[in-house]
């Protein structure tokens, strides 16, 4: 069947009935009575009818479901379940007692219970009735949000080409702009799929502010999803599902499902969380903080480029709570503070909520999802000048920490040290700012007018190894670009369009540095980068550095005396990215959700992106080159993260070669114009001394 045809469809679930079925039974019950061996596996097997008790169970099933009473059966789950009403409200039972009135489910129903199912013999039992088989599969047509023709990119609309779609489809229809929750809506039934995707950013600072309540948040989250799994499984297999995740910035939940069952299960979801009991958290604080513990101790077994990576990510952001300080508040943590932290989330202070429903769901079914938002969590709002909510990035300066005195006494509001922010001020001339201080964010270097200094720099991190097991040694080795904007990041992607097989080639092919190497282009909280990578069981950092270095500076010749073909086919290779249809209306979901979730409200970024790619030319590349890429060149900010093999440690002074690298001869490059080296327990002290740098271009909600 290749088409849509009900009567085919019917007919084919008329099928489904129990003398039509074959039942596969294996069990070491069952030894006794087999009497067949498979030819190939000599695996022990029989053929029997199904016996009459069995038919008997079965239909006595069959005929439970078909009475109506699929809703109520699903007490004899002893889960959480939603009792949702006509206007949008309801409860959650979760281990038989109701959120809020701690009344038994029993009491509360104020009916008799259904009759339970037979047992089938052997100890098999049938699944009760699953309560997320969807029972509306139309799709929906909304003339003020539908997507046009033009835009339609799935099977529907297959016979247009690529072209056709250029990369700015019609954008989210706003529901609501307000303090506290935002909501936009787009109904695409393009893919023929009767499915709707619901995105929810709780944006709230209490979720990270400190590790301990990191700690919370991520144990609050494992209690939660242990308690909604019998009833979420069901739901997974009717397919439905739901994610709910931590990060910087508060929480993130993605619900997938069809509709009326996508919206209860986004409902139970967040009852759950802001209803969970006492006596819920203490049963099962033991077992899900020692998975916790247990999963931040094998942190440490990563290999070493993970840690290299996460060594770079935890030094660049301004807050940023490392592993260990993580472990620590994991060992230390009590099941008073998940109800802390459910008790600040429910009150709605300093929370903010960005939703998304896209997919097969018609505006007033949106409307209603946002009504019913607002009344569960009851968003206030997050005041003035505290946005962008993730972590800020360090904005790598000539300003030295071991130049800086007093470090942190100094420093009353996370800004930076006195000395350190009149260097800043000096390297970066009037483009340093300072309008974060009256929201007591700390100050930052203007990126775009400290372009016109020469700002060359070199800093080397230093890392304590986690995992002197591991013999191998690894760089992380980053450049800085500066806040995502459109031309730069065409730029990086065109340059590491045409390097990256380069960078293989020499590095890890001629050179044979590491058997691990890759170049690629980074974002952190939307500031870009420039990343190479390598891991190696033999050569140390002291002369991997050198060797990615004095390849970057050889770039130049290559980017200049590429042919014009060459630049034309790696433009035209980043236009066709750019301009790929979402395959799926999971990608076309997730790339709307992208400038939300951001706040840059940017939704057709793809068609801006190929227009710049369009026009670039070779001078301009060798322009980005020679400003950001080239070591010796003035804008040229890089962090190189070492981390050294086993149990060796980094050479003292510089040149002191290590075990292992005697025979390789270190490759000649420009040196920084300033170099700064960094350890472990120097951490705290860099991150105070460096400026930040300014977020990329956003669109805060409106001030609670």
């Amino acid at each position: 069947m290749t088409e849509f045809n009900p009567s085919v469809l019917r007919w084919f679930a008329e099928q489904l009935t129990p003398d039509n079925m074959t039942v596969y039974y294996s069990s070491q019950r069952n030894k006794s009575i087999v009497d067949r061996k498979e030819q190939w596996y000599g695996a022990e097997y029989s053929v029997q009818p199904l016996p009459q008790n069995w038919m008997d169970s079965i239909a006595k099933y069959t005929a439970v479901d078909l009475t109506g009473q699929q809703t109520t059966a699903v007490d004899t789950y002893q889960t959480p379940w939603p009792d949702v009403s006509s206007n949008g409200g309801g409860d959650v039972s979760i281990g038989g007692v109701k959120q809020g009135s701690q009344q038994p489910v029993g009491q509360r129903q104020q009916q008799q219970p259904p009759a339970q199912l037979d047992p089938l013999p052997g100890q098999i039992r049938l699944p009760e009735p699953n309560w997320a088989l969807p029972d509306d599969l139309s799709l929906r047509h909304d003339t003020d949000v539908s997507i046009s023709s033009a835009d339609k990119p799935g099977p529907v609309s297959a016979s247009l080409s690529a072209a056709v779609y250029d990369g700015a489809p019609a954008p989210p229809k706003s529901l609501r702009e307000s303090a506290g929750l935002c909501a936009w809506v787009k109904t695409d039934t393009s893919y023929g799929l009767p499915k709707v995707h619901l995105y929810l950013h709780l944006v709230t600072p209490v979720t990270y502010n400190t590790p301990e309540s990191s700690v919370a948040t991520r144990l609050l989250l494992r209690v939660l999803e242990d308690l909604l799994l019998p009833l979420t499984y069901p739901a997974e297999l009717a397919g439905s599902c739901y994610d709910i995740s931590t990060e910087q910035g508060g929480l993130t939940l993605k619900v997938v499902g069809f509709p009326g069952v996508a919206q209860k299960l986004k409902l139970m979801v967040l009852q759950g969380l802001l209803g969970i009991t006492a006596q819920q958290v203490q049963e099962r604080f033991a077992t899900m903080s020692g998975r916790l513990v247990q999963n931040l101790t094998n942190w440490a077994k990563n290999n070493p480029q993970q840690h290299a990576e996460y060594a770079a990510h935890h030094l660049m952001q301004q807050h940023h709570h490392h592993n260990a300080q993580l472990l620590q508040a994991a060992a230390a943590a009590a099941p008073e503070q998940l109800l802390a932290l459910q008790e600040q989330l429910a009150t709605g202070r300093d929370l903010h909520v960005d939703m998304l429903a896209y997919g097969n769901i018609s505006r007033q079914e949106a409307d209603d999802l946002v009504v019913q938002l607002q009344q569960q969590m009851k968003p206030q709002g997050l005041p003035a000048g505290v946005w962008p909510p993730a972590g800020r990035v360090l904005c790598l300066s000539p300003v030295s920490h071991t130049d800086v005195a007093g470090s942190a006494a100094d420093s009353q509001h996370g800004g930076l040290h006195k000395d350190s922010q009149l260097a800043a001020e000096a390297m970066a001339g009037p483009g340093f700012v300072d309008a974060d201080r009256a929201a007591a964010a700390g100050s930052y270097l203007d990126y775009s007018a400290a372009s016109n200094y020469s700002s060359n720099v070199l800093v080397t991190y230093l890392p304590d190894n986690p995992n002197p097991c591991n013999s191998n040694s690894a760089i992380y080795y980053t450049v800085q670009l500066g806040p995502d904007s459109v031309q730069t990041s065409v730029l990086l992607h065109l340059f590491v369009q045409m390097s990256s097989k380069a960078a293989f080639h020499e590095l890890r092919t001629r050179q044979r540095l590491g058997y691990s190497v890759s170049l690629s282009s980074t974002s952190l909280h939307r500031q870009l980068g420039l990343m190479i990578r390598v891991q190696s069981p033999s050569t140390t950092p002291d002369v991997l550095v050198p060797a990615v270095r004095a390849w970057l500076a050889g770039c130049r010749d290559e980017l200049r005396e590429a042919a014009e073909q060459q630049l034309d086919n790696a433009k035209k290779a980043l236009r066709d990215k750019y301009l790929d249809p979402p395959k799926s209306l999971q990608e076309a979901a997730r790339r709307t959700w992208s400038p939300i979730s951001t706040r840059s409200l940017v939704f057709d970024r793809r068609k801006q992106k190929a227009s710049v790619a369009a026009v670039l030319d070779q001078q301009q590349l060798m322009g980005f080159y020679d400003a950001y890429v080239d070591p010796r060149g003035p804008l040229h900010r890089a962090l190189c993260v070492h981390v050294w093999g086993g149990r060796q440690q980094a050479p003292a002074e510089e040149g002191q070669g290590t075990k292992g690298d005697s025979n390789i001869q270190k490759p000649q490059t420009a040196t920084a114009r300033h170099l700064i080296t960094v350890t472990e327990r120097e951490t705290d002290l860099f991150k105070h001394c460096q400026p930040l740098m300014p977020s990329a271009n956003f669109v805060p909600p409106p001030a609670g």
